[in-house]
């Protein structure tokens, strides 16, 4: 394995670290998605980019992919913290750069009411008028209203009660027709609070007299004075109900009665404001033989009041809650999806930003069509897998491991023999080298060209395997029971097969019989690949992660706008819109090869007659992806052993030229 493989490895292997230990660091950090390091192999090709070298030069990181996946949704004591129970983002803004979108909801009023996250970027929404009424268009900074709410005078009145049909008539005979101190002259009483113009409280209360069968007279006192009098100041009548003679909805009055509130003087002395044409509502009156009772009782005036409290709806309208018990709308928040999440840019701060293979904005409000819905008081948490991610780091680190031996060998290799090869190099120009043959003793030398007529299996069978085992000060006959040893090794380790090389096609081959998806190559062929991992591109076409279209029965396969897709066990693309019905937009084409693929240029394999047929009984797996089937305990008994293999025949090289040296110092002196 040269250096390029081996750096190549660590790259890629120290980048998986990286990303693991980037998503073991955020597992604490509400919004956060993982992400997942996916790599792709290396071929060299030619400047014409006809050839291709058998052999890879190693692996690359192809993308870091961010899993949009949901996370658990935890509960807080904050109504101002925000979670997304579905698809689509948070829209926040500084103002100045683009919009920025976000899954971590943890906002916060500030000094000038908009509501902003801890980055200090804005809320966006939908504002609202004075009368809470939501004005949709285009979004903007949600502000909260700081002021108080005017108040506002009663217009209205609607009161539902039953009155005892079983009550005696108390109408007096003679004089006043009733007296508001004499409980005698009126049956029954009940009092609600209404508000004038400034909100002042004015005190109403309603007496109850039954003047005959199935009659009664309502009077009305505002602040204990009657609102009705004749002209000697005597309380009148303000209606009169008649009721049918089962007791039922009353046939008089029709429709609402006008009450004109004068002004009046309340219980801490102050004047309060006439209060004119407030309808008085009493169709849900009855009469049955029960006893009294005032079922409802409202009104629609209220006191001024200060904010006290705002709230998040599930739909995302936030609601004002002030001191006087009312409540409206101050706005609502808008959000957005995108047709490829994995297209959006992460800016940091649990933050992206839009791009072009993200596609435009769906824009809408939560809970319509695909988009999630909101829950306040809540948060989302990463969706991190802590133990898994720990796993994976092991595996990680169990890869790294054998990646970093070829480049430390290689490195301890050259560094010790690279002069010896090279002056072996020059002298084979002259004429061939001097091997030494095995057992003939220090000095001796071969005739010229013996050892190159040797089998090289039977050189390398007797090659002293253990050397690196032998301690520097060893002596000669140690070192000769210990290279017999090494031969034996050597010649068992021969006869004994190669797992590895048992099942493994030749290189640039594909694999016979293995399944495969179609997609369309750069180059507009149709190519095969068993890389799964697949999303779906700005203008809806279905992508691999490199690019590529997705080849289905009939071309390319596209996706509708806004719509979650599946993919089923027979390669069948669903996608679900917002009437929640799955709809069939295409099928996978998958293929079964009868024969070897060639590898292409691209890394890709292509059929040698051309397009293969679709193979119908093919099945896959949805969420889930084809691991490598490189093994690594076997990669690396086999990295060892041609290793070794190295070392030892620069050994036999370096023993050459010191035999050829000592040859020379003979032929000197004689």
């Amino acid at each position: 394995m040269s250096f390029q493989q081996g750096l190549s490895g660590l790259n890629a292997t120290s980048k998986n670290l990286e990303v693991i230990g980037n998503n073991i660091a955020n597992s604490n950090t509400y919004g956060f998605k993982a992400s997942r390091a996916e790599f792709a192999d290396m071929y060299a090709t030619s400047m014409s980019g006809t050839g291709t070298n058998n052999i890879g030069i190693g692996v690359n990181l192809a993308a870091v992919a961010q899993q949009f996946t949901q996370g658990n949704i935890v509960t807080t004591e904050n109504p101002m913290d925000l979670s997304l129970n579905g698809a689509g983002f948070f829209q926040v803004t500084d103002g100045k750069s683009p919009i920025t979108y976000t899954r971590n909801g943890q906002f916060k009023v500030d000094r000038e009411g908009y509501v902003v996250n801890n980055q200090g970027d804005k809320l966006m929404g939908y504002p609202a008028d004075g009368n809470g009424i939501i004005q949709p268009g285009t979004a903007g900074p949600l502000r909260m209203p700081t002021a108080g709410i005017d108040p506002a005078a009663t217009s209205t009145i609607r009161l539902e009660m039953n009155l005892d049909s079983r009550a005696a008539t108390t109408l007096p005979t003679a004089g006043p027709q009733i007296v508001l101190s004499d409980p005698r002259t009126y049956n029954n009483a009940t009092s609600v609070t209404v508000y004038d113009d400034k909100g002042q409280d004015v005190a109403l209360t309603y007496y109850f007299q039954k003047a005959a069968t199935d009659t009664w007279n309502v009077y009305v006192t505002a602040n204990g004075a009657p609102i009705s009098t004749n002209g000697a100041g005597v309380p009148q009548p303000s209606t009169t109900i008649q009721f049918p003679a089962n007791g039922g909805t009353p046939i008089a009055p029709v429709g609402t009665v006008t009450l004109n509130i004068p002004a009046s003087t309340n219980g801490n002395g102050a004047q309060t404001l006439a209060i004119p044409n407030v309808q008085l509502e009493l169709s849900g009156a009855t009469q049955y033989g029960s006893n009294f009772a005032v079922t409802d009782l409202v009104q629609n005036g209220y006191a001024p009041g200060q904010l006290v409290g705002i709230q998040f709806e599930s739909n995302g309208i936030v609601t004002a809650r002030y001191s006087n018990g009312q409540s409206k709308p101050a706005g609502q928040v808008e959000i957005a999806s995108f047709r490829n999440n994995q297209g959006l840019l992460p800016m940091g701060g649990n933050g992206w930003q839009r791009s072009f293979a993200s596609g435009d904005p769906i824009l809408g409000i939560p809970g319509d069509g695909n988009l999630g819905s909101i829950q306040s008081g809540s948060l989302e948490e990463a969706n991190v897998d802590l133990t898994g991610e720990l796993v994976n780091m092991i595996t990680a680190q169990r890869v790294y491991q054998p990646t970093r031996r070829p480049s430390r060998r290689r490195t301890r290799c050259c560094r010790r023999w690279s002069i010896s090869a090279d002056r072996l190099e020059l002298r084979a120009r002259d004429g061939p080298s001097h091997l030494p043959q095995h057992g003939r003793r220090e000095g001796q030398h071969a005739a010229p060209g013996r050892a190159r007529e040797q089998p090289r299996e039977r050189l390398n069978a007797r090659l002293p395997r253990r050397a690196a085992c032998l301690p520097r000060r060893a002596g000669a006959r140690q070192r000769r029971q210990h290279a017999g040893l090494c031969a034996r090794d050597h010649a068992r380790l021969r006869r004994q097969p190669r797992r590895d090389r048992q099942h493994r096609p030749p290189a640039g081959r594909g694999d016979a019989r293995q399944r495969r998806l179609a997609v369309q190559a750069l180059d507009g062929t149709e190519a095969y690949t068993r890389g799964g991992s697949l999303e779906v591109g700005a203008d809806g076409t279905l992508l691999t992660r490199s690019g590529l279209q997705v080849m289905g029965d009939g071309g390319p396969i596209q996706v509708p706008a806004n719509s979650d897709v599946s993919i089923a066990a027979d390669g069948t693309v669903s996608a679900r819109g917002a009437n929640g019905r799955n709809t069939a937009v295409g099928r996978l084409k998958l293929v079964t090869p009868e024969a070897p693929l060639n590898r292409g240029a691209d890394g890709l394999f292509r059929g040698a007659d051309g397009d293969l047929p679709a193979d119908a009984t093919a099945r896959l797996q949805d969420g889930a992806l084809e691991g490598s089937n490189v093994s690594p305990v076997e990669t690396m008994v086999a990295m060892i052993s041609a290793a070794r293999q190295f070392e030892a025949q620069m050994k036999v090289l370096q023993t050459a030229e010191g035999n050829e040296k000592a040859a020379a110092q003979l032929l000197s002196m004689s």
